[in-house]
């Protein structure tokens, strides 16, 4: 797979070229992604396979606001949890939720001094990643990052973006960002402001963020 992923580079091809089918059991997981970082929050661009469980602990993070994806796109440092029942006071809100995983990887890919994306791992059952494996899940993330850096400005599922705004895919979460900038121009509060309270909203009525966001775009729950 990561001859594959260098030949790609070697061609000056884009993330597209990653694979679509599931290659997380090749770094001992049970799923694969990629979020990229965007004025929005982190946002999908890659998934491995077609199973749930990355999407899911991808949207639950984003939804909480905390995780490893968080930590490691604001420290750029490599975040990893091998037993997330038992990590004690990190990340209360996701262990309380996220029942479905037990250990977890966050590794930022960072270029010029910033982090532009995070490859996640995800496994059900608890226990270390092995430094083998973390080897080369780093060599993984640092193969993405040539790939994302290099994506053409014509690939069928990318838009680039000026530089200053790095790369921006078409937005996984474009209804919630629509429901944000509802409540933020109707509850007169600022973006941050607007989508904690959306986040909330969703976590107390334990519901979809994304269903939430399709509630108050299409009017048929009343922000407050």
């Amino acid at each position: 797979m990561l001859r594959a992923l260098r030949r790609a580079i070697w061609a000056a091809q884009g993330t597209y070229t990653l694979p679509d089918g599931p290659c997380a059991h090749l770094f001992g997981l049970d799923a694969l992604t990629v979020s990229v970082t965007t004025s929005y929050g982190l946002e999908p661009l890659w998934r491995d396979g077609p199973g749930p469980l990355g999407p899911e602990i991808d949207d639950l993070q984003y939804t909480l606001g905390e995780g490893p994806a968080h930590d490691a796109v604001r420290t750029g440092e490599t975040r990893t949890e091998s037993d997330l029942a038992a990590s004690g006071t990190r990340w209360p809100t996701l262990r309380t939720h996220a029942d479905q995983v037990g250990a977890l990887v966050a590794i930022p890919l960072r270029a010029r001094s910033r982090t532009i994306a995070v490859l996640n791992g995800y496994r059900t059952h608890a226990g270390p990643v092995t430094d083998h494996h973390l080897d080369a899940l780093r060599l993984l993330a640092h193969h993405v990052l040539h790939l994302y850096l290099h994506t053409p400005r014509d690939a069928p599922a990318a838009l680039r973006q000026p530089e200053e705004d790095r790369y921006l895919f078409p937005l996984h979460r474009a209804e919630v960002h629509q429901a944000t900038g509802m409540l933020a121009t109707q509850l007169e509060l600022p973006l941050t402001d607007a989508l904690l309270r959306l986040r909330t909203y969703a976590i107390t009525h334990d519901r979809p963020l994304a269903e939430v966001a399709h509630a108050i775009t299409t009017r048929q729950l009343r922000p407050e």
